[in-house]
């Protein structure tokens, strides 16, 4: 009995030692249409956050680390044997501005992402009606567009009075209930 004991505890001790100390992740790739997250901010995520081997490295954890950078949409992890991690990363794609600080995705999420160099439309809102207005937006811009002009900003005051002005440096003003 004690050296069957004796064995077991031999064997658990190798297979332990095994998991923790022999599969450490030793890649991590990187693959996705990344534009806007920085590989600094990926570096941060896969040195910081990874956290275990390839066995015991806890994936929706890591998965919500890499999901909390700004630009992120969602991610896919995948483990390949024995000592790489696959990161699949999807962007967010950014069609305006919201206010100063937050962007609009294509498909109506508002992000708190910074680029300074993308030249999109300037939606002064709350964030929480900025899909609406962004659906007002396209009417308006329609109409500009067939006088070869383009809508750079939408403005909407308390009183529900929206202000478009135009990259000629026209202002249209309208009554929310009219357009």
């Amino acid at each position: 009995l004690i050296n069957t004991l004796s064995i077991s505890l031999l064997l658990l001790s190798g297979i332990y030692f095994a998991i923790h100390h022999w599969f450490n992740v030793q890649k991590i790739i990187i693959e996705g249409d990344i534009k806007h997250v920085t590989p600094t901010q990926l570096t941060y995520v896969a040195n910081n956050k990874l956290h275990g081997t390839f066995f015991t490295l806890n994936i929706e954890e890591l998965k919500e680390q890499f999901e909390e950078l700004p630009w992120v949409k969602s991610v896919v992890l995948e483990r390949q044997f024995p000592h790489t991690i696959i990161v699949h990363l999807n962007e967010y794609k950014a069609v305006a501005r919201v206010g100063d600080e937050d962007l609009l995705a294509s498909d109506g999420k508002v992000f708190d992402g910074a680029d300074d160099d993308m030249s999109l439309p300037i939606l002064y809102v709350d964030a929480s009606d900025a899909v609406d207005y962004w659906a007002k937006y396209n009417q308006i811009e329609s109409i500009a567009a067939k006088h070869n002009a383009h809508i750079t900003s939408l403005r909407v005051s308390d009183s529900r009075i929206i202000v478009a002005e135009t990259s000629t440096n026209v202002k249209i003003t309208f009554c929310e209930q009219n357009l």
